[in-house]
């Protein structure tokens, strides 16, 4: 029996070397893991990312805003070339210059040859509209 005995207690102290080792790496290991957070966590390296993502916005928000504007003045640009396209081709335009429209049966008439004796017309100025009749 002391034989059983003295085997059981150098097993218990090796379990217990065993585990003050474990727990010496493991105490060493989470140490490690707090001083890493604990240095990503300092106010002061907080405030100066603070700052320069307060400089990086400020940046980006500056380019958004010329991006914008640029925009706008394209659009700008774009609806003044369309606009002036369409006032060259606008029979109002044209008749802003003294010229009449004519029509017949709700058709536009370019020419005297669509046009015979009786027939009834409309004919548009730039202020008005009169009805005529061809003799």
């Amino acid at each position: 029996p002391l034989t059983t005995l003295n085997q059981k207690q150098q097993q218990l102290d090796t379990l217990d070397r065993r585990l003050l080792s474990l727990t010496r790496v493991k105490q060493q290991a989470a140490l490690k893991e707090l001083k890493q957070v604990n240095s990503r966590l300092r106010p002061q390296l907080l405030a100066i990312k603070l700052v320069q993502l307060n400089e990086k916005y400020g940046l980006l928000e500056q380019r958004l805003i010329q991006a914008m504007k640029q925009v706008i003045l394209n659009k700008q640009n774009e609806f003044k070339c369309l606009n002036d396209g369409l006032n060259k081709v606008s029979p109002l335009n044209t008749m802003q210059r003294g010229y009449v429209m004519v029509q017949k049966d709700q058709q536009m008439i370019s020419s005297v040859n669509e046009l015979k004796k009786a027939d009834t017309i409309t004919l548009f100025f730039k202020d008005g509209q009169y009805k005529a009749v061809i003799q």
